[in-house]
């Protein structure tokens, strides 16, 4: 609570500082409160392992505003767990759902704590130019989103753009991670990027990146607590294409990724060659209050059996399209959030408008992979994978946005998964990763 006092003294002082410059400040900010019920996320409906629990997050911001400067500075106390030794500004990356803590765990408990700055940014034109400079902490997305998003807790930046009628050309910089502040081993990411207005229902634009990691680093085996460097570099070149529009009622937009590149191998290791693609289509089509929408999707997977080819994507922590396969569990791709990397992606589904503060909504997820995997170890450590398969599942996810009033909204959204052989496996004589998983989260959010 003390450290909530500070930041709000530090943002009536910063409020009070920023009038003498006749700028428009307004402070603002949300209180959510997170319920959620997760079960048989290991996909073995036999092992006790059901989580109910309540989180709270807290986020304040100050938006300032002159003819010339655009600025914001947002703090974030991130999901806190009701009942946690009642010590605040956790994060739910360190609170474990199910684990029982102690007053042995509380020092390093407390020490968890998150209040961190979301957003910290300036944005203002070249006096004389038609040059605008957005930099600092910023949230980004590159195109749609299906390569690179970094949208939950934004990543260090400047965009640079220049603006005509119909056309924004930019270039972005992007200190993804910073390490030895004497060495060149830092992990960046420059982008050039064009977005241009046909009319005004269709937007085209491409995005090139290069991630590039100098000299990274790698653990020799995972029983390591130290990284090793290795003297290597790993260059990721990304294409993106995009597209917005409508084709009569059908409101479209369209990605294509493209990669290159290699990731030199560590200790012997093979090389990696980053190469493959990965494309995504959405459509939606409104029809009076009821309104239909799909998407096809499909990226690459990484393929050993040939040249040990790899498609990468860098997605944050939020749900992307489903709130079970691709948010709560490892993906085909062998890890969380992955967006479409090796997945196959057909989903049909619907939207009705109850009333003008109701809506629902209900998914079909029909989901295989694009290279056969099996990640059964990976949802649970003391399984024996079973063989390579591409049957990923499926997925229904309903969703229910209730606007109670103006500045408050309680939405929810449930997801069931059917599980397929790429999740199954052995633990002695059991068969495991063939139970359905279910998620159901509910936020209730109060903006002002």
């Amino acid at each position: 609570m003390k450290k909530f006092l500070a930041v709000l003294a530090v943002l009536a002082i910063t409020v009070t500082g920023v009038t003498a410059f006749a700028a428009d400040v307004t402070l603002g900010g949300s209180v959510e409160l997170r319920s959620r019920m997760f079960d048989d996320l290991d996909l073995n409906s036999k092992a006790d392992d059901n989580d109910r629990y309540t989180q709270e997050r807290v986020r304040l911001d100050v938006n300032v505003k002159s003819d010339n400067v655009k600025g914001k500075v947002q703090i974030e106390n991130d999901w806190d767990n009701w009942g946690r030794l009642e010590a605040p500004q956790a994060t739910e990356s360190v609170i474990v759902p199910g684990k029982t803590y102690n007053e042995t765990d509380s020092k390093t408990y407390k020490n968890a704590g998150r209040l961190t700055l979301r957003e910290a940014w300036m944005d203002f034109k070249l006096p004389g130019t038609p040059v605008n400079v957005k930099a600092g902490h910023q949230l980004l997305s590159l195109g749609h989103g299906w390569f690179f998003r970094d949208m939950k807790y934004g990543s260090d930046a400047w965009l640079i753009t220049s603006a005509s009628e119909s056309n924004l050309l930019g270039f972005v910089d992007i200190k993804v991670d910073e390490r030895e502040l004497a060495k060149s081993d830092d992990k960046d990411a420059y982008v050039i990027l064009d977005s241009y207005k046909i009319n005004d229902s269709n937007t085209a634009g491409f995005d090139y990146t290069r991630v590039l990691t100098r000299d990274y680093l790698y653990k020799v085996n995972t029983t390591d607590t130290t990284y090793t460097s290795s003297g290597k570099n790993d260059t990721l070149d990304n294409l993106g294409l995009n597209y917005t529009g409508k084709v009569g009622p059908v409101a479209l937009k369209a990605e294509v990724d493209l990669q290159m590149g290699s990731k030199e191998g560590a200790a012997g290791a093979a090389d990696v060659d980053y190469k493959g693609n990965q494309f995504v289509i959405q459509a939606s089509m409104p029809m009076d209050a009821l309104t239909l929408n799909a998407t096809i999707a499909k990226g690459s997977g990484q393929d050993t059996s040939k040249d040990n080819t790899l498609f990468q994507t860098i997605m944050d922590k939020d749900a992307h399209y489903t709130v079970v396969y691709e948010y709560a569990l490892t993906t085909a791709a062998g890890a969380k959030n992955t967006g479409f990397a090796n997945t196959q992606a057909i989903n049909i589904g619907a939207g009705y408008k109850v009333s003008d503060s109701l809506n629902v909504s209900l998914d079909l997820w029909l989901l295989s992979a694009s290279e056969k995997t099996n990640v059964a170890t990976k949802i649970n450590s003391a399984a024996t994978a079973g063989a390579k398969s591409d049957k990923v599942g499926t997925e229904v996810d309903a969703r229910l946005n209730w606007k109670l009033y103006d500045n408050l909204t309680w939405n929810w959204v449930a997801g069931y998964f059917i599980p397929g052989d790429v999740y199954k496996g052995r633990v002695g004589v059991n068969t495991v990763g063939e139970d359905a998983a279910t998620v159901i989260q509910g936020v209730l959010s109060m903006k002002f």
